[in-house]
């Protein structure tokens, strides 16, 4: 990490017209970029990265708190950037924090989400992509639990609760969304070259965040459903406001 030109090199190998996904995030236990685990699992990974037509890249941008778990996990993910392999493919970004993030949900085409049910808190992220129009996919925890339409993006199901190997279930899922639903729909284009599914999820993301993940939603409903009815003398109770 910090390796100047190795920094410098991750631009010219990016494909502009590839498909670009990050993962961005603190480095955690209940948080880590997951997918690659088992060995079957790793070689898929390798192969979708790797494939030579319908380029998908992989952006990760984190910052490691002090827990050696979420430290190692990022060691094995700057691992792979410098692996030759993966070279335009997969593009690590060191101490996420608020800039990097305001040019990354501006800029990518797809925003992946994929904390351990249930430990995401909220997701804040994904929200404020959407609102820039990129579909999100993800497990359902935090926001994309109640965001999720069924048109604005893709949603892993949670695990059965005995499941053995939740995290093996979601890699699989994982996989079989992108090869079958997301890749197909960022690729297939029509005679101007445009992915009219594609744009359909993207303009449903925004209508989805507008309408119900905004600062103004909610401040709203608080004085609808608290503020005012306290002014006329009928406090509310104590139940948490739902969206309307």
């Amino acid at each position: 990490m910090g390796d100047a030109p190795a920094a410098e090199s991750v631009p010219a190998g990016v494909r502009p017209r590839g498909g670009a996904a990050p993962v961005a995030r603190r480095a955690a236990g209940g948080r880590p970029p997951r997918g690659r685990g088992h060995a079957a699992q790793r070689q898929r990974a390798d192969d979708r990265i790797r494939a030579p037509v319908r380029d998908v890249q992989a952006g990760v941008a984190a910052a490691a708190r002090r827990r050696v778990q979420g430290k190692m996990l990022l060691h094995e993910v700057y691992n792979a950037t410098r692996d030759p392999r993966y070279e335009g493919r997969i593009a690590f970004l060191e101490d996420y924090e608020l800039h990097i993030a305001h040019r990354l949900v501006q800029g990518v085409d797809l925003w992946l989400n994929l904390p351990r049910v249930p430990l995401e808190a909220c997701g804040t992220s994904g929200m404020k992509a959407a609102l820039n129009g990129v579909p999100q996919l993800g497990t359902e925890d935090g926001w994309w639990a109640e965001g999720y339409t069924g048109l604005n993006g893709w949603s892993i199901p949670a695990a059965a609760p005995d499941d053995p190997d939740p995290d093996a279930s979601d890699a699989e899922q994982l996989f079989r969304l992108l090869e079958e639903q997301v890749v197909p729909a960022f690729f297939t284009r029509d005679a101007a070259g445009v992915p009219g599914e594609w744009v359909r999820r993207m303009k449903h993301a925004m209508r989805t965040a507008a309408e119900r993940f905004t600062a103004r939603r909610m401040v709203e409903q608080y004085v609808r459903d608290y503020y005012l009815p306290s002014i006329a003398g009928d406090p509310a109770g104590d139940d948490p406001p739902r969206m309307g």
